[in-house]
């Protein structure tokens, strides 16, 4: 178990109206503070006190945390238990939605590069008409002497 099932968990309780809050939940275990608890569960891994006091107050804990399975859990149980041939369809799919999204976005870098290049033609054919001023002034300059 670490600090995320344990958030989980409180938001658990909290919606089934058993604490309030995580200073709640900590005070209710046998912490004093919430700081004291917020610093237990930030270790890895977190001590078995810890939980000892938790499962003490709340023993549906390990039942609950066996029943809330997460969609990436499912996810990859799902695709491990699918025969090869399977497997291969999908991370072929897989494969060739990245290459549409990958010609989606070299499509959208060519449009917005030549965005900026009308953008900036005007502002280009000034500081070329500048320089083109200056090298003339010059051509004139050296011709005199």
């Amino acid at each position: 178990m670490d600090k995320n099932s344990i958030k989980r968990f409180i938001s658990h309780l909290k919606v089934l109206q058993k604490v309030e809050n995580q200073k709640d939940f900590a005070l209710k275990i046998g912490y004093k503070s919430e700081s004291a608890f917020s610093q237990a569960i930030s270790k890895t891994p977190i001590p078995e006190e810890t939980l000892l006091k938790i499962k003490k107050v709340y023993p549906e804990l390990d039942g609950w945390e066996k029943s809330v399975i997460s969609s990436d859990d499912v996810k990859k149980y799902v695709f491990e238990k699918l025969p090869i041939e399977e497997k291969l369809n999908y991370i072929h799919k897989q494969n060739m939605e990245l290459r549409e999204e990958n010609e989606e976005l070299k499509d959208m870098v060519d449009h917005l590069s030549l965005m900026m290049e009308i953008s900036l033609a005007p502002i280009l054919r000034h500081f070329k008409l500048k320089a083109d001023d200056h090298s003339v002034i010059d051509k004139r300059k050296s011709s005199i002497n």
